[in-house]
């Protein structure tokens, strides 16, 4: 009895009219919508640069909604609901007011994005950024993560070749791509080209090079000038790390081309 109360309680919660605009707002992300995510919220407009963010949106991630909580008093109102994405459950309470017959929700006071879903949409509907600042986040951290596999394909590769770099720009894929499988970790996620051998190490023995934490390996750009995006550029090194620098990190680095 308890167990069919509390369903039912949840079902009379969820079609509240104050947890409508919520729903519509999963709806417009799953829709990829982004005109009907701005609707739900008070001062929510679209923005065109977060709206074609959204369209890029690979079609495989998913939300869905479960309102839990809808408390109102008069025009006003909190409602309480589990978001899941990807299998993470996350729940969040969200203000809420009527206007007329019409329920929106009223986005918090922040410019910076949240790590809570409808704070971060009314960041985005109503100042902008918050999409677009994380797919620039993602495309850095796609970046890094393949130039630390090409790395660790190298350091692989070392241990049958007597530890010789037998490698060059121009043959670096074919050469390693059995190490790591994958041709597409040989881009750069941000340029959408490929990596760049430090050629002045064909033919030397890693154990001759001086400093392998300093003395860089591969990187975003060509014959040693670096192609900076969003103002950073990735490098990884012959020890095997990789990171990603701002122009003034790189003048200040001491990054060495010679072994």
């Amino acid at each position: 009895m308890l167990t069919t109360a509390i369903s039912a309680l949840l079902l009379l919660q969820s079609d509240s009219p104050a947890a409508l605009p919520l729903q519509n707002a999963i709806a417009g992300l799953n829709e990829r919508d982004y005109a009907k995510i701005a609707a739900q919220y008070v001062g929510g407009k679209v923005i065109p640069a977060e709206a074609e963010v959204l369209k890029q949106m690979p079609s495989e991630y998913r939300f869905s909604i479960t309102v839990t909580s809808v408390k109102l008093s008069g025009n006003s109102g909190k409602v309480t609901a589990k978001i899941k994405a990807r299998g993470i459950d996350q729940s969040e309470t969200v203000s809420v007011v009527r206007s007329t017959d019409t329920w929106q929700i009223v986005p918090v006071k922040k410019t910076t994005p949240s790590q809570l879903l409808f704070e971060s949409l009314g960041v985005s509907v109503t100042t902008g950024g918050v999409f677009s600042q994380a797919q620039k986040t993602g495309t850095s951290t796609a970046t890094l993560s393949n130039a630390k596999l090409v790395a660790t394909g190298i350091l692989i590769y070392l241990s049958d070749t007597a530890n010789k770099f037998d490698l060059a720009s121009a043959t670096l894929q074919k050469v390693i791509l059995p190490y790591v499988k994958n041709p597409k970790v040989f881009l750069s996620k941000a340029t959408g080209k490929p990596f760049a051998f430090n050629n002045r190490l064909t033919g030397i023995n890693v154990a001759d090079v001086a400093e392998p934490a300093k003395t860089v390996l591969l990187y975003e750009g060509s014959q040693e000038k670096f192609t900076f995006t969003d103002g950073k550029v990735v490098i990884a090194f012959v020890d095997g790390h990789a990171k990603s620098f701002t122009p003034a990190q790189v003048k200040s680095g001491k990054l060495r081309w010679k072994p």
